[in-house]
C-alpha cells in the first residue's frame, strides 16, 4: 500500500494504463444480497453515431431503493462479454453495434448502490436489438 500512496517506482501510471485500464466493480459485501425487486428499466434505439446503438436506462424511484453509485452495462458480442461502468448521473450511452468478437446480441444494465449491491439486470436481447438499425 505504501508503494501506491507514494507512487514508488512510478507504479501508479503502470497500473492505470496496463493492469487496471478499465473500470471495475469492487466485490460486494457477502452478507448483503442484491434485491431482485429493484429493477432498472432499459431500452435500445438507433444512435446518431454510425455503428453505434443508443442505450437508455432509468433508475427506480429513490423511495423504492438507494441511489445509484455506478451503472454497469454488460454487452455481449458473439460469445464474449464487455463490461462498462458509468457515473451515477448517466442515463444513456452509445455503445458499438459490433466488435471484433461479433455483433451485439445482448445487453444487461445494472445499478450498483453505496453498499456495492448489484440490482437485478435489465436485459435487452434478440428482437429488441434486431429492431435497431445495424451498420452496413
Amino acid at each position: 500500500m505504501a508503494a501506491l500512496s507514494t507512487n514508488r517506482g512510478n507504479v501508479v501510471p503502470v497500473l492505470q494504463s496496463r493492469v487496471y485500464a478499465d473500470d471495475a466493480v469492487i466485490p460486494g459485501v457477502a452478507a448483503l444480497t442484491p434485491d431482485p425487486s429493484v429493477r432498472v428499466a432499459a431500452s435500445a434505439s438507433s444512435s446518431t453515431q454510425a455503428g453505434m446503438i443508443r442505450l437508455e436506462w432509468a433508475a427506480p424511484s429513490r423511495a423504492a431503493s438507494p441511489a445509484a453509485r455506478r451503472w454497469i452495462v454488460q454487452a455481449r458480442y458473439g460469445e464474449s462479454w464487455r463490461t462498462m461502468a458509468f457515473a451515477p448521473t448517466r442515463t444513456r450511452a452509445d455503445i458499438p453495434a459490433s466488435a471484433r468478437d461479433g455483433t451485439l446480441t445482448a445487453v444487461a444494465v445494472r445499478r450498483v448502490d453505496a453498499l456495492r449491491r448489484l440490482s437485478a439486470p435489465a436485459l435487452i436481447t434478440g428482437g429488441a436489438l434486431r429492431g435497431v438499425k445495424q451498420p452496413p
